[in-house]
This record gives structure tokens, sequence and C-alpha cells, in this order.
């Protein structure tokens, strides 16, 4: 549940208060619909069901830069999430410390990228894609569009593992959560290109072959 507050936003997780924990047998949400079926399901819960959840109250929240909107990832001890100002945080499940917040810049080497996804677990990686061909550049105010990303990062230390360039489009972006199975990661793209010719005057874009280039007003 996200609660704006100013230009900030809390991040409010909530728990069942009873005498006991949650006691089930897999506890971790890996990505975004929980399974590769997108099920959105924990079979195992035996606590918190419709008689219950009215009793649900605040354990702990965390203020973020921005809104919240991805389903957080849980594994082990720690929930793995983006916010919309640009950063990626790694929190503790049981009191909300936040144990490492980074901009999403820091990955993708883009000023002002945000990502807006689950990021994915695999193994000691968050595997997870940005959103930077959503700017529309000088122009507007903005950032200049650039090509989507797909992007892995250390768990445990919120370092870099890898990048990779998923579109040439510089309108594209990712806004799929990421599925993993067998080794590889996979993710849709998205892009603003029929958006900008359809409702941007013509006067402020030019196309060419390779991606979307902007013209001051």
């Amino acid at each position: 549940m996200i609660k704006i507050k100013g230009i900030r936003s809390i991040f409010i997780a909530t728990l069942l208060l009873l005498n006991v924990r949650l006691a089930v047998a897999d506890e971790n949400w890996l990505s975004a619909g929980k399974d590769l079926y997108n099920s959105r399901h924990q079979s195992d819960e035996r606590i918190i069901n419709s008689r219950t959840a009215r009793n649900l109250k605040p354990l702990w929240n965390v203020v973020t830069s921005g809104d919240v909107t991805a389903t957080p990832t849980i594994d082990g001890k720690y929930i793995y999430f983006p916010d919309s100002a640009g950063f990626l945080y790694k929190v503790a499940r049981d009191d909300g410390a936040i144990v490492w917040k980074l901009p999403i810049s820091t990955y993708t080497g883009i000023v002002g990228d945000y990502a807006r996804a689950t990021p994915a677990v695999a193994g000691n990686a968050l595997i997870l894609g940005n959103s930077s061909g959503h700017f529309l550049g000088p122009g507007f105010g903005t950032p200049a569009p650039q090509p989507a990303q797909v992007f892995a990062v250390d768990k445990r230390t919120g370092e870099k593992l890898w990048s990779t360039q998923v579109d040439p489009t510089a309108l594209s972006f990712v806004t799929h959560s990421a599925l993993v199975a067998e080794g590889l990661a996979i993710v849709g793209v998205a892009s603003n290109e029929e958006l900008v010719a359809g409702f941007v005057p013509k006067r402020n874009w030019q196309w060419n072959s390779a991606a979307a280039s902007w013209l001051s007003t």
C-alpha cells in the first residue's frame, strides 16, 4: 500500500499481528507473479485468509523517494523494489531497515533513468529493465530517450553485474517484470513510437532509421 506524503511516498508492509509469524513452506516471492504461471498465490499460507485479513495492521514503513508501483520481491530476510524517483531498494523484511538504496542510473549509465517493474531474483542476481525510452528530450523538460536495457544487480551489495541493450529504438522501454527459467531472463519490450507519431506535433520531432531525435521547440 502506498500513501503519498508531500513529494515522498511511504511503502507500508502489513503482517497479521498474531503470536506466530507466517509459517509456510516457501515464504519467498522471487518474481512479480510468484511463479512461472503468474499465479500470485501462496498455496501454503495458513494464517491470512478472508476471516483474518481485517486484523492486519502496519508492521513497519519505509519512506521512499518516489512512488512504489511494483510488487516487491521477497527473498529470505530481504525485500527488493524500485521507485518512480529512480532508485532500487534492499529492505530488511523484519523491520523495514534500508540495507542499500542505489540509483538505476548506476546500472544503465543514463542520467535520470528509472525502473517500474519487479526485479526477478535468480541466485544472487536481481534482474530488471529500465524506462529511459519514456523520456521525450530537453524540448519537453526531460532527458533524451535512450534504448531499453535489461540489467542485473548483485542482491548482496547492490553492485552492477551486467547490462544488455534489448532494443535499438530510443523510445523503447521495459515495463514487464522479468521471468527467469532454465538460465534465461525473459522480458517484454514496449515503445512510445506510436504515441509520439500520434500526439506530439510533427514540428517537435524527426525520424531516422535508428531512433527518434528531438528538436527544440
